[in-house]
């Protein structure tokens, strides 16, 4: 059997699963309400030569190899062409306007404009690259500016830069700001820290990619849409630092899908669980916000497939058209350097429009200006959609939401036609506990926004709280609570299973879907990690510590509900609410990158006769903490919470199904094993054999599985072997042997199950 028909039959095995209508029909674009329960798959095509320009954009340091090879001559040329550059474009006058740079740096050869004249292919040619038998690349770098001081003197130049900048230095280019910024850290004219800055700054410059020919088609459920005029771009700062990259589209010639005609095509690789954008954009169309919308879809270019994908809308002038009729709109602004606010003095440049014939921001001007002078809510009333942006405030607030306003980009202003200005949130893939710190308590969250000093967000939160407190009540009460939020990431996770599976499965040669920045190699997150993060444990990889979806949510529900003494549901504040926090899956770079587990916290104690300390996790009324400590409590589910078993012809053990009533599956357990029946382990759960020749297709806790296409149902590949005279190792401790392979802690004595209300251990053949 071909792997890609193995991967289309997990598709077809998978898809008799379904997600339950989180958002009432209507609230969101008609293309997301037809993807809620079929995943489409979108194939761009583009000329091959973009194609190829495409994968040297995704790899935005390939400029330091030469034929394949690394190499020293190419990289210093590179890097001090770059230096030239920004020097050359930028605009002296505007952003130096007490200094008369032209005489202070005739050399820049400044003109009326305010921009230099320099010859930057001419400057080049003045530098010396012949660095000998160098191997250390800032050390050549360093020798080579050294040696053209007297034909053109970077380091006086730049240092003089930093001299005479002012204050703030928002309105410079984001590289040239970041040049003088640095310079402010290490205040030295020594080339050798000039070096390793230049070396800094052009690391994180990131190369774009657009192009207008390209082609898409669009198939759902056997019918497909093609588009002809397309323009395809690679989309986002931060995520240009993965290996699976982000993508922009944009239908030409008045054309569009299902009423939508740009989309972002995005890999969230920064996060585990492919849940985070779609949960948040669910939260904010379930109550009626304003806001992109998400979904799900297989993704291709040039027939390559590229991935599993999260697709959802944009904020663009024909987004703004769709949802307030305002066709053509001029107020329409993309904040992506404002510090942490929206003054007029970083906000008039760091916030651009988005109608690019827009040239007159005096509109713009006049609400910065507003927006300083207020001294209380009563001041933007007529200026500021207030309930809109409390709202979304205490929303990130819930979600820890620190890389939007807070951060001075990610977000929208737009002027709505009833004249008010309204905020507009996107990218949330570090949303959601996607930051190392716990789950804040309120009061703490107004201290940290005191410290951040943001002047609209002192307006709107600190001045008047009462409103503020008034919107955090109702999401916990409307939405971002445990009943509304487990039952849809249940789903959500079982519906996109067969597809995450595919995404981390490897082809022939080791290289995963879509992964083409060949500078990252370590960015990838384990099936285990997506499994466990979509629950309660926090996981550690690439320098994230992401928390359990669930987790968050329970924390974040119990921080609100007891801060403002509401009344919220009982079962999930008792502190002995029974959940499962599973291992930690590391990752160790000096295990060759291989994944390796550790456990750190399980909320469920072991047998009463082995000695042995497990980590019980408490979550208080302001954060989370972690205690250590030895425990034996048995925790069976709450009476009150009603369970029920959906019949699917998918074996339990590779799908653990849920309803709207359960968070978990009930799976009776045979009263007894009997060895002699079973030659493989898949019978054990009622499944038979497969016959000699089928392949491997799927791996669990129940071994090998193949699919027998005559009976249409799952075969077991893993013979059962037992000892028929041996003792279960368990049985002279007390406890039974389990029926099943599920291991949920492991001690000296042995790996332990938990069946029937009480523990067992795990039978030998399942570790075999």
């Amino acid at each position: 059997m071909s792997f890609c028909k193995i991967i289309t039959l997990l598709f077809l095995v998978y898809g008799v699963l379904s997600v339950t209508p989180f958002v009432e029909q209507g609230k969101r674009a008609k293309i997301f309400e037809l993807i809620d329960n079929n995943v489409p798959t979108i194939k761009v095509t583009i000329p091959e030569t973009d194609f190829i320009s495409l994968k040297e954009a995704a790899t935005p340091h390939s400029y330091y190899y030469k034929n394949g090879t690394f190499d020293i001559v190419q990289k210093c040329q590179y890097e001090i062409n770059f230096v030239l550059n920004l020097l050359k474009n930028n605009n002296y006058k505007l952003n130096y306007p007490r200094y008369n740079i032209s005489e202070i740096l005739p050399e820049l050869k400044i003109d009326n404009t305010g921009f230099s004249n320099i010859e930057v292919e001419k400057l080049m040619d003045n530098f010396d690259f012949d660095i000998g038998n160098a191997t250390d690349s800032a050390l050549a770098l360093s020798n080579i500016i050294s040696n053209n001081e007297s034909k053109f003197n970077l380091i006086k130049i730049w240092y003089t830069l930093y001299q005479l900048r002012s204050s703030d230095i928002s309105n410079f280019d984001f590289h040239f700001e970041l040049y003088l910024r640095y310079l402010s850290y290490i205040k030295s004219t020594e080339p050798l820290e000039h070096a390793l800055l230049i070396q800094a700054i052009v690391n994180l410059y990131i190369p774009d990619f657009k192009t207008k020919n390209a082609l898409m088609t669009f198939e759902l459920d056997g019918d497909i849409k093609i588009f002809k005029k397309v323009t395809f771009s690679l989309s986002g700062q931060n995520s240009r630092n993965y290996s699976k990259l982000n993508y922009n589209i944009k239908i030409k010639g008045g054309e569009d899908l299902y009423g939508r005609k740009q989309f972002k095509i995005r890999s969230d690789n920064s996060e585990p669980t492919f849940l985070r954008t779609k949960l948040i954009a669910d939260i904010h169309n379930y109550i009626d916000l304003p806001s992109i919308s998400a979904n799900f879809a297989n993704f291709y270019i040039n027939d390559v497939y590229m991935g599993f994908y999260i697709i959802t809308d944009s904020f663009k002038p024909s987004w703004i058209n769709y949802i307030y009729g305002d066709e053509d709109t001029s107020n329409l602004y993309k904040c992506e350097n404002t510090k942490n606010g929206l003054t007029t003095y970083k906000a008039t440049y760091g916030c651009k429009n988005e109608n690019d014939e827009v040239t007159d921001i005096t509109e713009w001007v006049e609400f910065l200006n507003k927006v300083d002078q207020a001294e209380s809510l009563s001041d933007l009333e007529n200026v500021v959609d207030i309930d809109k942006f409390l709202i979304e405030m205490a929303l990130e607030y819930l979600l820890d939401s620190w890389d939007h306003i807070q951060n001075g980009h990610n977000f929208y202003m737009y002027k709505t036609p009833q004249g008010l200005w309204t905020y507009l949130t996107y990218d949330f893939d570090l949303d959601f506990g996607q930051n190392k710190q716990p789950p804040q308590s309120y009061n703490d969250y107004l201290a940290m926004i005191k410290e951040l000093n943001s002047h609209i967000l002192n307006i709107l939160i600190l001045t008047e709280p009462t409103r503020f407190e008034e919107k955090i009540k109702q999401l916990v009460t409307e939405v971002f609570n445990p009943m509304i939020l487990y039952p849809h990431i249940d789903e959500l996770k079982e519906f996109i299973k067969p597809y995450v599976i595919f995404d981390k499965t490897p082809d022939a040669n080791g290289k995963y879907p879509g992964r083409i920045n060949n500078d990252v190699t370590d960015d990838f997150y384990s099936l285990e990690q997506w499994d466990i993060n979509c629950e309660f444990t926090q996981i550690e990889n690439m320098g994230c510590s992401p928390y359990g979806l669930k987790y968050w949510i329970l924390g974040m529900y119990r921080n609100v509900c007891n801060h403002f003494k509401m009344n919220c549901d009982p079962i999930y504040m008792d502190e002995n609410y029974d959940y499962t926090s599973n291992k930690n899956p590391k990752y160790n770079d000096d295990n060759n990158g291989e994944l390796t587990s550790s456990t750190t916290d399980v909320k469920i104690s072991t047998p009463s006769s082995i000695s042995t300390s497990v980590t019980k996790i408490t979550i208080s009324s302001s954060i989370i903490n972690t205690t250590s400590s030895a425990t034996d409590v048995k925790t069976p589910a709450p009476s009150s919470i009603s369970t029920s078993v959906t019949k699917i012809t998918i074996p339990s053990s590779i799908v653990s199904t849920t309803s709207s009533t359960s968070t978990q599956t009930v799976v009776s357990a045979p009263s007894s094993i009997d060895q002699n029946l079973y030659k493989c382990l898949s019978e054990i759960i009622g499944y038979s054999c497969c016959p000699l020749g089928y392949e491997n297709i799927y791996h669990d806790n129940y071994g090998d599985w193949g699919y027998d296409f005559e009976n249409d149902t799952w075969c077991g590949l893993t013979p059962y072997i037992n000892d028929q005279n041996e003792q279960c190792w368990s049985e002279p401790l007390g406890y039974p042997c389990c029926q099943k392979c599920s291991i949920i802690e492991t001690n000296e004595s042995g790996s332990w199950g938990f069946e029937l209300n009480q523990w067992c251990g795990i039978p030998t053949y399942c570790q075999q």
